[in-house]
């Protein structure tokens, strides 16, 4: 069989322990109608499919199924897609062998052979003696394009077919016939259907058998010990011990397939008997609990494994009993009377005086950090768990504290018994023989170091958990509330945990397959453990290839108090790569590394009113940082220090923002400066006043930032204030026009269109309302409405599709709109929660220009292309205006903003 096919089992898998999911995938293939065949079905086989109907099942699979269709992909399904038209060919021969297996089961049997073999047996029955008789010419006319050979074997014949697209292998004996691509699988069959030694005499398959629905789509049997035959084969050694549960899970679990346009259900019974050890039976007493551990885990998560434990003494004893069944009990025993004599630790005494009815295992994906192991236990009392942990700290020893992580200074410390988890809970948690714990909500968080329970804690504090992910959060409606037992996998994300627990040529195929893995969003597996032997089991998997991106940020740096503003990039002239420069709400300044490291911080009296510039003052390729606050300009090297004489006192209030100008790019600047005098003051990078400058006066103040452009090989330094008068000067600040019309007020900001004289030469803003004005340099007044607005709307103009005409861009409340030059709505966006007053374009090239803004209230950030669609990956969270750069020099983009108004975010770009 295609080493394609093993892909899907095993993945799913090796996160799942007892899971029994690897099977899922191969069984919805192939639908097998007969009698009842049993006897013939090797006894080796670690699921089997049966379905009552073949003929239908497989109609319904191939009649839109996105499951089966995706997986048709894979160089396997072409082989399946084989073996069941072959057999679909084999029933229509005979009406009345087609009629007959309507209403009689036939079995796929899925076998591990050889080293790293995947081999299948497909078995029918036939109606009677003298159908058994003519089989060979049955197979001959419904095996068209196939030659044949035969030889006799015991009771009955092995026919060999082949064909240009492979070889496969028939046998009929006493009225069965058999499919397989394995020869010695079909001698084996043949042998036991003449030993009489079946699955019909295992007690664990006859019991789940009698559970299974008739009107399903197809039954399917697993068997976790010889499931765990084939997980071992590609499992890294290390994962073993983690995979030897599934020897003594539990025995068979049957359980009814349904299907969905786009997901795969699977309900029934895990059979677990009282005479040997099955690890299921621990959980029994246990009263199923609703899953509550989602609100803590991060967005993050990969997979998690939830127990419920409703009696904490009865699960001690219980996991005594299973232990002694293995003869490992003494081990244990020893074990925890040996951390008593160091510690004082008991596991009754201690962790049964705090633990709450839950205990999760998960793999989460710490920003920065990879993979790790987490464990989650929830608590009856955060202060007597912290109390009964710290008690068993020896003296000596103060344990490993940090700061407070963040604002809610959650300490964290090293958990003082080395092996308390494992001891206590068993192997699963065999990560976590030193570890270190912290204490959110009313859970404590075990963790090997002490950045993953950082950013756990940090997750939690912010919203961005595994419930609040839309992905998630639909994801499970489709569980039980009540589980007594909960396996779940984000399958999209999987993709470097399967490989970090696969080895050979196994990660390899993963990562060949890992866009076949992203079309589906999850996977989850439950168990209800009753006082009987049989235990409610359910599977569910959906096929979702358009589910949001899960975003886990590169870093997250806590600043010293809220901030609000958006992050400016600077470029680091030693890396050549971007550094962020920002205010917080106390007017304190930082310089932040592109690994999220502060490099300075320091006091300003008030806030920043201009955009962060950089310059060459001293000429010798080191950067400055330029801005002004509404008293004193501003000029900082990279360390934060004052490049002398800055700061320099402004001769009044500064209305608006400093602007640098480098004319002649020679790093001979000039910054423009307007200030409550109604003058517009202009520095050279010495901190001295222009000599020449005449001084611009203007009627009202200034808001808007100064401009400037060239017509004609000669400047135009632009000025507008607020009321709408233009003035426009030479570079010594002497009137180089005069302009009559005015712009429609207040004018916050304008937009500078150049063209090749006067006349195509505008400046473009609007007013409270709404209305576009522009305004040509040979004093042209145009004036455009577009829409009524409630309030005076954001505004951008700009070429966003790079066809050199610009376009409008407004954008209120809950609605972006954006029309072209002819006035036509050139694209509109309705966001869910209003959206901040922050609008911005970011231009990736010449024709890949897209709009962003913030909705705060609702964490999130929106970055739509020209065709007004959400760019890949977005919204992404976010509640601050953000910034979007090449923060090492390379190729990748990072997007900067503010979580929870405290920390700074670094995300990859998708």
């Amino acid at each position: 069989m295609s080493k394609r096919l093993k892909i899907v089992f095993i993945v799913l898998g090796i996160i799942i322990l007892g899971g029994g999911i690897t099977t899922f995938l191969y069984l919805r293939s192939l639908k097998a109608p007969s009698r009842d065949a049993l006897e013939a079905v090797p006894t080796g086989a670690f699921c089997i499919v049966s379905s009552n109907d073949f003929q239908d099942g497989w109609k319904q699979l191939n009649q839109g199924n996105m499951i089966w269709s995706a997986l048709t992909e894979t160089e396997w399904a072409d082989k399946v897609r084989h073996v069941a038209a072959l057999s679909d060919s084999l029933i229509n021969t005979n009406e009345n062998i087609k009629e007959f297996l309507e209403e009689n089961p036939g079995y796929l049997s899925i076998h591990c052979t050889g080293t790293d073999q995947l081999n299948y047996v497909f078995t029918l029955s036939l109606p009677g003696k003298s159908y058994s008789d003519q089989a060979s010419e049955f197979i001959r006319n419904g095996a068209k394009g196939h030659t044949f050979t035969e030889q006799p074997y015991i009771n009955g014949i092995i026919s060999t077919g082949k064909s240009a697209t492979g070889k496969f292998y028939i046998s009929v004996c006493e009225g069965i016939v058999q499919i397989s691509d394995n020869e010695e699988l079909l001698r084996a069959a043949i042998d036991q259907l003449n030993k009489r030694n079946s699955l019909l005499n295992d007690k664990g398959f006859v019991a789940v058998r009698k559970t299974a629905g008739e009107k399903s789509v197809a039954n399917v049997y697993v068997h976790y010990g010889k499931l765990l035959v084939l997980l071992k084969r590609h499992a890294t050694r290390e994962f073993h011990n983690k995979l030897d549960i599934l020897n003594s899970f539990g025995g068979w679990t049957e359980t009814d397939m349904n299907l969905r346009p786009n997901a795969v259900m699977l309900n029934g019974y895990t059979y677990a008997s009282d005479s040997t050890a099955n690890w299921l039976n621990i959980f029994r007493g246990q009263q199923s609990q609703p899953l509550e551990a989602d609100a803590v885990l991060p967005s993050g998560t990969i997979a998690y494994t939830d127990f419920s434990i409703s009696n904490f003494s009865a699960f001690l004893s219980a996991y005594d009993s299973y232990l002694n069944k293995l003869g490992e009990g003494d081990e244990r025993r020893d074990r925890l009377a040996q951390l008593n004599t160091n510690y004082g630790y008991s596991p009754e005494e201690h962790i049964g005086s705090w633990i709450g009815n839950e205990v999760v295992k998960a793999e989460v994906n710490i920003p920065g950090e990879g993979l790790k192991p987490v464990a989650v236990i929830s608590t009856v009392s955060t202060s007597r768990t912290r109390e009964k942990l710290e008690s068993l700290r020896p003296q000596r020893d103060t344990g490993a504290v940090t700061a407070p992580l963040d604002s809610t200074g959650i300490p964290v410390r090293s958990v003082p018994v080395p092996e308390m988890l494992p001891a206590t809970f068993g192997e699963m948690f065999s990560e976590f023989r030193e570890c270190y714990y912290g204490i959110t909500s009313h859970y404590v968080i075990f963790a090997t170091d002490i950045n993953t329970i950082r950013s756990f804690i940090i997750s939690a504090e912010f919203g961005r958990t595994l419930r609040k992910d839309r992905n998630y959060e639909d994801f499970a409606t489709n569980m039980a509330k009540d589980a007594s037992l909960t396996f779940y996998v984000s399958v999209a994300r999987s993709t470097d945990l399967l490989t970090a627990r696969t080895e050979g040529g196994l990660s390899a195929d993963i990562r060949h397959h890992q866009d076949l893995l992203k079309k589906f969003d999850g996977v989850t597996l439950q168990y209800n453990i009753g006082e009987s032997n049989l235990h409610y089991t359910n599977m569910f998997l959906r096929h979702n290839p358009q589910s949001k991106k899960n975003v886990a940020s590169l870093w997250e740096t806590q600043l010293d108090t809220t901030f609000s503003g958006k992050p400016s990039l600077l470029i680091n002239h030693n890396t050549k790569g971007l550094d962020i420069f920002i205010q917080d709400d106390v007017n304190r300044i930082y310089l932040i590394s592109s690994t999220g490291n502060i490099f300075w911080k320091r006091e300003l009296n008030t806030p920043i009113i201009s955009n962060i510039q950089q310059v060459d003052a001293l000429k010798n390729g080191k950067l400055q940082i330029v801005f002004n606050t509404a008293d004193s300009l501003f000029v900082l090297d990279r360390n934060g220090n004052n490049l002398a004489p800055f700061p320099v006192k402004l001769p009044d209030r500064a209305t608006n923002g400093v602007h640098v100008f480098d004319y002649e790019n020679n790093k001979e600047y000039r910054m423009l400066v307007a200030c409550a005098d109604h003058k517009v003051y202009n520095y050279n990078i010495k901190g001295e006043k222009v000599e020449g400058w005449k001084i611009p006066q203007t009627e009202n103040d200034v808001i808007a930032e100064v401009g400037h452009t060239i017509v004609q090989n000669k400047d135009y330094v632009v000025i507008v204030d607020k009321a709408g008068k233009t003035v426009i000067t030479d570079r010594q600040g002497a009137t180089r026009l005069t302009l009559k019309e005015n712009l429609g007020s207040p004018v916050k900001r304008f937009y500078l269109e150049p063209g090749k004289d006067l006349a195509r030469t505008r400046i473009v803003s609007i007013d409270s309302l709404g209305n576009v004005y522009r305004l040509s340099f040979n004093d042209e007044l145009e004036r455009f409405h577009f829409l009524d607005f409630n309030e005076t709307p954001q505004f951008e103009y700009t070429d966003i599709n790079g066809d050199g005409n610009m376009e409008y861009i407004f954008l209120t409340g809950d609605k972006l709109t954006v029309f072209n030059q002819d006035k036509l709505t050139a694209m509109s966006f309705g966001f869910e929660s209003p959206a901040q007053p922050w609008l911005q374009t970011f231009r990736f090239g010449d024709n890949d220009v897209r709009i962003g803004t913030v909705c705060s209230s609702a964490n999130e950030l929106h970055l739509l292309n020209k065709g007004g669609a959400e760019s890949e990956g977005f919204p992404m969270p976010g509640q601050t205006p953000f910034s979007i750069g090449r923060l090492n020099g390379g190729s990748e983009l990072t997007i900067i903003c503010g979580i929870n108004r405290r920390y700074l975010s670094a995300y990859s770009m998708p």
